[in-house]
């Protein structure tokens, strides 16, 4: 797979994201009110989180996840619903050791973790006695939810289960699968276009029949009793991460069976505890709790077999993570385990040298609040009691911050604790770092302030 094909992947990956948010902008901009349950409070310091995009499109290692099977999307490889839903034929998890996956991002910093338990394709991973299309009739039955959900009790991480209340096996006869046709999935909040023929699963034009009263009625049922069985049977459930689809519960049904569970805001409705913010960097600070999910894997969400398979570097990870934790809110960043469910090898590479320099600079980005970048700060800036951590980017040789209120104590690296000169006039602070101290990552610096003196904020 070429870079260049990459690129365009990811650019429809951002230009999907962006549709979703242009078919409501309102609630795009709504602040959300969180859930007050002290077992959800964990959520807006929890600064990182493992997505795992996981399915039988790993079995293929070429395709998207479930967008590998809608046509008209994309400029990476296709192949018909009909190929596609016959993965889960040749689907064999042996290796599905999600413990030392989830030990890896402990040590990596990472605080909680989310499994696609089903996404839009309809394979869910565990044994469902709600539908067809799961592991109950493939994979030896195996219930793939459970080892994860207890490896992430034993590594200290909260637990979280992705489910797309979309289903596209489930409504293989009364959708589209050419996008932006008129009865795509969901399409009618995508500006669909009428001239767009609709495809069936062997991408045909079809003109496709009703969905009726009854049939409507069966498949709320359906994603009812799933969502209800990831409720229950697996003790506490810490996120639920729904995605693109108005979902057939309220937060009210949710809570009643998981009463300290946080959800995102991607329930149809406008409700949610957190603002999803997918693949780019919001342009606006978002108010309230908030997430940026983004892919850590290249190209897809979901697993690659090219040996050009390649995750982002550590300073990609590092530069992002601190912005989003300058304004608050915590990182998501994807990983695709292979159809056996073993992760590929850049993904243990990547947290190895992330939990290496969690190691000297982690303590900037976990139990802080927010600062006052890019107003006050040309670097991203955090707080934890009367210090500030600034984040500054290898390309960043001077720093900058205004409206201190007073001058610092101390001014030190993180990463080896050497005191740093620094000029503080008029409330502004400015600093260089010498170059003996610079890497190629992001460098912390600490910044003390005297006793009694506990700016909350920067600004």
């Amino acid at each position: 797979m070429t870079r260049r094909t990459s690129a365009l992947l990811l650019a429809a990956v951002t230009a999907r994201a962006q549709d979703v948010v242009a078919a409501n902008p309102a609630a795009a901009r709504k602040r959300l009110v969180p859930t007050a349950h002290p077992d959800a409070q964990w959520f807006p310091e929890a600064g990182l989180g493992l997505f795992l995009h996981w399915g039988i499109s790993s079995v293929h290692g070429g395709i998207d996840l479930s967008w590998g099977m809608m046509h008209g999307l994309g400029s990476g490889p296709k192949i018909t619903p009909e190929e596609y839903f016959r993965l889960a034929e040749r689907f064999r998890p042996d290796r599905w050791d999600p413990d030392s996956i989830l030990a890896a991002a402990k040590r990596a910093g990472f605080r909680y973790a989310i499994l696609t338990a089903k996404h839009h394709d309809g394979f869910a991973l565990w044994p469902s006695d709600h539908g067809e299309f799961n592991t109950r009739k493939h994979a030896g039955g195996r219930d793939l939810i459970r080892p994860f959900i207890e490896a992430c009790r034993k590594n200290g991480l909260k637990a979280g289960l992705y489910y797309s209340p979309g289903d596209w096996y489930y409504s293989r006869e009364v959708m589209s699968f050419n996008y932006r046709s008129a009865n795509c999935w969901q399409n009618s909040a995508l500006s669909c276009r009428p001239e767009v023929p609709d495809f069936n699963t062997r991408f045909e034009p079809v003109t496709l029949p009703k969905r009726t009263p009854e049939w409507e009625a069966k498949y709320r049922a359906y994603q009812r009793g799933q969502i209800t069985e990831l409720l229950t049977r697996y003790g506490k459930i810490d996120l639920l991460w729904f995605d693109m689809a108005t979902v057939v519960m309220t937060p009210s049904e949710i809570r009643a069976l998981q009463p300290g569970i946080v959800i995102n805001d991607r329930m149809g409705d406008g409700t949610g505890d957190f603002l999803t913010a997918e693949g780019a960097f919001p342009k606006v600070r978002p108010e309230g709790w908030w997430e940026l999910c983004t892919i850590w894997n290249s190209p897809y969400w979901g697993y690659v077999a090219s040996n050009e398979e390649r995750y982002r570097p550590l300073a990609w990870v590092l530069e992002t993570l601190a912005k989003t934790r300058a304004w608050g809110g915590n990182l998501l960043l994807n990983a695709g385990p292979r159809p056996d469910g073993g992760m590929p090898k850049p993904y243990w590479e990547g947290a190895e040298q992330l939990a290496a320099w969690m190691r000297h600079s982690g303590e900037s980005l976990f139990g802080t609040k927010p600062g006052g970048w890019p107003e006050t700060a040309n670097v991203p800036v955090t707080t934890k009691g009367r210090t500030w951590f600034l984040h500054v980017p290898p390309a960043t040789t001077s720093i900058r911050v205004s409206v201190l209120p007073s001058a610092p104590s101390r001014v030190t690296m993180l990463n080896g604790g050497r005191v740093l000169p620094f000029e503080f006039r008029d409330g502004s602070l400015s600093l260089t770092i010498p170059g003996d101290q610079r890497t190629n990552l992001l460098d912390v610096v600490s910044v003390r302030f005297g006793k009694d003196q506990a700016p909350d904020r920067v600004y």
